[in-house]
């Protein structure tokens, strides 16, 4: 039998007591960050779906450069007032009166994502020479006005609907009333058009058929890879901190209840929402008086610029012929 060797034994029981110790520890501090992170994932991701004012992004809340935003301060036919919204949200908006009074229709101007109101400062411009009232709005959790979360038209489409009581109460305005979206304000606009009928026409521009399908497709785009199941779980979470249903906000969903006159507008190189959305949209519209064009080269912010013109003829024809035909 051969002797034990004293220092060998401690020496192995010492490194195998050190050896756990580091296990321990090493486990400890992979659970800790699979707990940070399922924590990060449960309650912050979902924020960047519906937190508009979120610090991470702020810097990207408009995509517009400079030449697309003039300032509206030379603009002495303007009003800019307060009201309250769904919840008691206090919300911004700018009511700008045509050259000529009286005016033929009164527009209200919904902005995209992170964006603000001013963006629309040369289509007011026009507007008011042709004869039109405009109102640009800051959508809730956007620009001037408050709220916490942006729902994607699931309260959006009953601030509209406040805002037109107050613009007939208040401002005692009783033109027509039109109502022009841009991307999300655009998907936006769908809904109200289906939801509230003093809304005698709409325009389109740039919008999303299916919000899954559109916070799938950015997704991707951030992530670089398909994430389907995630991507339902971060809208699921997001519908319930935000308290809305993410499964009603689906503008080809609202487009079937719509009749009013319809205009559609989409860029053939936009990359951010592809043009078989607005196609989408169009085919689902109960519309007799409905037009979809498509402006060749124009992206998902230049339709105006690209357009031109016979594109803003094209329109002023629309909305005259709507306010005929309503």
């Amino acid at each position: 039998m051969q002797p034990i060797n004293k220092n060998s034994y401690i020496s192995k029981h010492i490194q195998y007591f050190f050896n756990k110790r580091f296990l321990s520890k090493g486990l400890g501090v992979i659970s800790a960050v699979l707990l940070l992170l399922a924590t990060l994932i449960y309650f912050y991701a979902p924020l960047f779906i519906i937190e508009i004012k979120n610090p991470v992004i702020e810097t990207a809340r408009t995509c517009l450069t400079s030449e697309h935003i003039e300032q509206k301060t030379d603009n002495k036919n303007l009003i800019n007032f307060y009201w309250q919204g769904t919840g008691e949200v206090e919300l911004n908006a700018d009511l700008y009166f045509a050259m000529r009074q009286p005016a033929k229709a009164t527009l209200i101007l919904l902005h995209g994502i992170r964006s603000h109101k001013e963006t629309w400062q040369n289509i007011v411009r026009y507007l008011q020479q042709q004869g039109f009232n405009a109102v640009t709005v800051d959508l809730r959790a956007h620009g001037n006005s408050k709220g916490e979360y942006c729902t994607f038209g699931y309260y959006e489409k009953q601030d509209i609907s406040a805002l037109i009581d107050v613009l007939q109460k208040r401002f005692h305005i009783h033109t027509p009333i039109g109502i022009w979206g841009h991307s999300l304000g655009g998907a936006i606009a769908v809904q109200c058009l289906a939801v509230d009928k003093r809304i005698q026409f709409g325009i389109v521009e740039s919008a999303y058929a299916d919000f899954a399908q559109i916070t799938q497709k950015y997704s991707k785009d951030y992530l670089s890879f398909e994430a389907t199941s995630f991507n339902e779980f971060l809208l699921e979470r997001a519908g319930e901190i935000a308290r809305f249903n993410p499964t009603e906000v689906n503008p080809q969903d609202y487009a079937f209840f719509i009749t009013q006159p319809v205009l559609l507008l989409h860029g053939t190189e936009d990359k951010k929402i592809n043009p078989a959305n607005s196609q989408k949209i169009f085919e689902a519209l109960r519309s007799s008086h409905k037009e979809i064009i498509q402006i060749e080269n124009a992206n998902h912010y230049d339709i105006w610029q690209k357009g031109g013109k016979k594109l803003h003829k094209k329109i002023v024809d629309f909305i005259e012929k709507s306010l005929i035909v309503s």
